[in-house]
């Protein structure tokens, strides 16, 4: 994940820095918080990336009809629309690519160790039954000293042990 947030930030400081340049009356951190909703979240509002402000409503008073006139543009206008659309729509998908690239660079070297790991998690479990069979036989069975099994009860004990995988 720090290869993707590396890359992020990265196109974070420099878009934030391209909108900075602008000139547009925000100061840095106004400018990084307007590009983290733009590229990150999707957020925007162009009136508010041109830092401009509404104009007040207006009513006519013979048909009681509310209108807002648009606003003047300014010397950014289509600066601002063309870093929307770069910002948002090309940064969008390069992000989604390279965080698709490193989830199949992931998920690739999850595979290559899967056979390695299954069999070691085989042999734990092996092991793990054959100490229990080996302690079982230990403390329930008794042994002759000239390796020959010995009755106990009517059961009959052999000398060694086995396994079934």
């Amino acid at each position: 994940i720090y290869p993707f947030l590396g890359v992020l930030s990265l196109y974070l400081i420099a878009t934030t820095n391209m909108f900075f340049a602008l000139k547009n009356g925000y100061r840095l951190p106004e400018c990084f918080i307007l590009i983290y909703r733009l590229v990150v979240l999707g957020d925007f509002d162009l009136d508010e990336l041109e830092n401009l402000d509404s104009p007040p409503m207006v009513v006519d008073l013979t048909s009681g009809e509310v209108a807002q006139p648009e606003p003047d543009r300014t010397d950014n206008f289509h600066i601002v629309r063309m870093l929307m659309v770069a910002a948002s729509f090309v940064i969008g998908v390069a992000m989604m690519n390279l965080f698709l690239a490193i989830l199949c660079l992931a998920y690739s070297e999850a595979y290559e160790r899967a056979h390695l790991t299954f069999m070691k998690a085989r042999v734990h479990i092996v092991l793990d039954q054959h100490a229990v069979r080996r302690g079982l036989s230990q403390l329930c069975c008794t042994k002759r000293s000239d390796g020959q099994a010995k009755s106990v009860g009517n059961k009959r004990t052999f000398k060694g042990s086995f396994f079934a995988v």
